[in-house]
């Protein structure tokens, strides 16, 4: 490859790093706008779930309520668009090991909807993830639109596969019963609890604040879904501007050895002439 080449391959993968590095910066933002509001959600689900925990005979009317029927409802929280790495295949390997003949599958996330096929994965509706964190609840009112259709047409349980990020390291692929609620699963205090004074029928309330669990519970899952996948595409775009800084330097160690090799090709000529005119 000639020098003149290298410089013009140096030059647009300094480009390409330019563009990694807005990528990355990006995605490290979005992963900070994300952290508080990811923190919120969690604290804000287990309250729900510790006032619904103070009705001792919370289980018993569940147990009444429910309609027993094998057909259920999974799920799956993806990414909305790429440069995430491996974020959306763990989920839908999960999905395909979760789902039974009478499982309806539905998909939040474009781009998990076009891996869906590669994993077998058929499911009956797909939406868009959302891509901001001030656009998650518009995003979870549809889902919940959905899901109480569903329920009314006859699905009994609701499970949702979403991604949980903690700390630095690698996600957590989580899998949660939403429906029907099982806050026993969370570690709440005050459990024992003596029910405070109402100002509505218990039954009404409960019933509140089963709704409001559901709500809270879809949106802690959208959004942990989403720091994830932020914090996914951070680590990719950092390994990808590290890739290219290393390619960058080799290009321009090449483009130095041939120059360094012109040269001396350039004073052997000259050495030459002037020992053939000696």
């Amino acid at each position: 490859m000639q020098r003149r080449d290298l410089d013009k391959r140096k030059a647009n993968v300094g480009k390409l790093k330019d563009i990694i590095s807005a990528l990355r910066s990006m995605a490290a933002l979005r992963v900070q706008q994300s952290q508080k509001p990811v923190i919120g959600m969690r604290h804000y689900r287990e309250v729900v779930a510790g006032s619904i925990m103070r009705f001792k005979d919370y289980q018993e009317h569940m147990a009444q309520t429910a309609e027993p029927s094998p057909k259920e409802l999974l799920i799956i929280f993806c990414s909305e668009f790429g440069f995430v790495g491996g974020f959306n295949r763990p989920i839908l390997k999960m999905a395909r090991s979760k789902a039974t003949e009478y499982t309806d599958i539905a998909i939040i996330g474009s781009r998990g909807n076009l891996l869906a096929t590669e994993y077998d994965v058929d499911p009956v509706w797909a939406m868009p993830m959302s891509s901001e964190h001030s656009s998650v609840q518009k995003t979870i009112r549809e889902i919940a639109a959905r899901l109480f259709q569903a329920v009314g047409e006859g699905i009994s349980s609701v499970k949702l596969i979403y991604t949980e990020q903690r700390g630095a390291g690698g996600g957590r692929i989580m899998y949660r019963s939403l429906f029907p609620v099982q806050v026993q699963d969370l570690l709440l205090a005050n459990k024992q609890e003596e029910l405070p004074l109402l100002n509505m029928p218990p039954t009404q309330l409960l019933r509140y604040l089963t709704e409001e669990y559901l709500m809270a519970s879809l949106s802690c899952a959208a959004m942990e879904s989403l720091h994830a996948e932020n914090h996914g595409r951070l680590i990719a775009m950092d390994q990808a501007h590290q890739n290219i800084i290393k390619k960058h330097d080799q290009l321009e160690h090449l483009s130095r050895q041939q120059w360094q090799e012109e040269i001396t090709t350039e004073l052997l000529d000259i050495i030459t002439g002037f020992m053939a005119q000696k």
